[in-house]
């Protein structure tokens, strides 16, 4: 246990055994189901905008005993982590796997981190249970509960060279952004870590605070898997932990579906290791929570060593494995080719005095995600967005000269027909020298000029292919397409870019050309 000096607890009493037991079902096996529905249902007694506003989204029944059943052999004396503990349904749920396990511990001594008066009430009932049946399979069980900030405790105890290390971590982290120069952001730094999330500080603070061998069970959003602004996390998590598995929900709402979850979600399991990024990797699938599909590969495959960036790549089943292999003979990358991606400069809030939503002198043409339209950009269209930005001394660094660009919409969903779509801005369709390009937009250009018309139709046809398509997919699971994503796509070479802006006549939405191409450079 942490250090009671250091950490207020909240006392933790448990009723008799026969007083618990009767709350529970005397079947080992029907007994554990039930101390995790006991959790599940108090989850819902919170009002859901309350705990979406503090990032709490609690874990169903289904998704907690899933995350139990990841946990590898552990020792007899099971030291666990609940950061975040909510009601004790992850608790709950690796109690009852225990329970379950030919081999079970002898002891399971849990520490619970919960802020929430609310739910330190049921959590208190919850561990009762938990008492109850570890009692009736012979496992001694003990817990306590703390009632602070696991963020600042956590950070301290992970500077204490004897502080409480766990064999096992079980969680549920709350996702919320976390402000610089918030208390979170700064106890973080003082241990080495910079993040911009309050679910990768969670997870950040857990890897330091488990023993060597220890595992980490965590269902967070995917976001972590690819994009700059989770790279530092990236590399210290990578660093110290090695991947075991890894389970993606088909559905954006299978994992939280009472709370309408937008993010998608995955379950990874990783253990803590001295020569971390060894061995294999697990990686399951399924529509609802019930009957993944398993496979594994090796963790050099679903994180590869040469790429800085160290993206996360989940592939999930051979289809997946043969679209990589495409990939792999386009060596050259955005850069290779010349080429940059930026995002588009204008912020609409901020430049709010000079957007116009009728035509008029000193205007110029403003491009959003919705003016991408049929492979190529349409203005002005009819809506509620303006269509004009004034030049003015306010505006006037944030505009683009009138040349010919690959536009990405920055933003997509899951269950959108494709995660990457690019069109052209054709400088013919609009008159006067400047364009302006709006936030949700990423756009692709030499210098901040433009492209010759058949590289920016090749350019555009590429990206739109179905290939591309699946492979982004493999490490970009949430709904931005980041510019970091982009600049690490391989690319053909420009000849062969050019060759297939001709092919296409510049129609650059049809997925077939770009698709023969990818699958004629890999068979070369």
């Amino acid at each position: 246990m942490l250090d009671r000096d250091l950490h207020s607890k909240v006392p933790w009493t448990a009723g008799s055994h026969r007083h618990a037991a009767s709350t529970f079902h005397t079947n080992l096996e029907a007994s554990a189901p039930l101390i995790a529905d006991h959790a599940r249902r108090v989850n819902l007694v919170k009002d859901r905008e309350e705990r979406a506003e503090i990032g709490q989204f609690l874990t169903p029944l289904p998704v907690a005993t899933l995350m139990a059943s990841m946990f590898e052999k552990l020792p007899e004396s099971v030291r666990l982590l609940d950061p975040g503990a909510g009601s004790g349904a992850l608790t709950a749920a690796f109690v009852a796997e225990m329970v379950n396990r030919a081999q079970r511990p002898r002891h399971i001594d849990a520490t619970c981190y919960e802020i929430d008066p609310d739910q330190r009430v049921r959590l208190q009932a919850t561990l009762d249970g938990c008492r109850a049946m570890a009692h009736l399979a012979g496992i001694a069980f003990t817990a306590s509960v703390n009632a602070e900030n696991f963020i600042r405790a956590g950070a301290v105890a992970a500077k204490l060279e004897f502080g409480c290390r766990y064999d096992a971590v079980i969680m549920n982290p709350p996702y919320r952004k976390i402000g610089t120069a918030s208390a979170e952001r700064q106890a973080l730094r003082s241990i080495g870590i910079e993040t911009v999330n309050l679910y990768t500080g969670f997870m950040a603070i857990a890897c330091k605070l488990l023993d060597d061998g220890g595992q980490l069970v965590v269902i967070t959003p995917r976001s972590f898997c690819n994009g700059p602004y989770y790279r530092p996390f990236r590399q210290a998590f990578l660093a110290a932990m090695s991947l075991r598995r890894i389970h993606v929900f088909g559905s954006r709402s299978a994992a939280f579906g009472d709370d309408a979850v937008l993010q998608e979600n995955i379950i990874t399991a990783a253990v803590r290791e001295s020569k971390p990024g060894q061995g294999q990797v697990i990686i399951s699938e399924s529509e609802a929570v019930c009957s993944p599909r398993s496979r594994t590969i090796r963790h050099d495959v679903v994180v590869r060593a040469n790429d800085p960036e160290l993206f996360i790549h989940i592939q999930t089943n051979a289809d997946a494995d043969q679209v990589s292999g495409f990939f792999t003979a386009l060596p050259l990358r955005m850069a290779d080719l010349g080429l940059s991606v930026s995002t588009g400069p204008v912020v609409d809030f901020r430049l709010r005095d000079d957007l116009c939503n009728r035509p008029g002198t000193h205007l110029v043409p403003l491009y959003w995600p919705g003016n991408c339209r049929n492979g190529a950009s349409a203005h002005p269209i009819l809506g509620k967005k303006p269509q004009w930005i004034r030049k003015s001394p306010s505006s006037q660094r944030w505009l683009s000269p009138n040349e010919r660009f690959v536009l990405i919409k920055r933003f997509s969903s899951k269950e959108e027909r494709r995660r990457v779509v690019a069109v052209v801005h054709d400088p013919a369709s609009v008159d006067g020298p400047f364009i302006a390009m709006e936030n949700h937009l990423n756009f692709i250009h030499r210098n901040g000029h433009g492209l010759p018309p058949d590289l920016a139709a090749g350019i555009a046809a590429y990206l739109n292919s179905g290939l591309v398509d699946v492979y982004f997919r493999q490490f970009n699971g949430h709904t931005q397409v980041n510019a970091t994503d982009l600049r690490a796509l391989p690319f053909p070479a420009s000849h062969e870019l050019e060759l297939l802006g001709r092919q296409t006549h510049h129609q650059v939405t049809d997925p077939v050309p770009g698709d023969n191409l990818i699958r004629r450079l890999a068979q070369a």
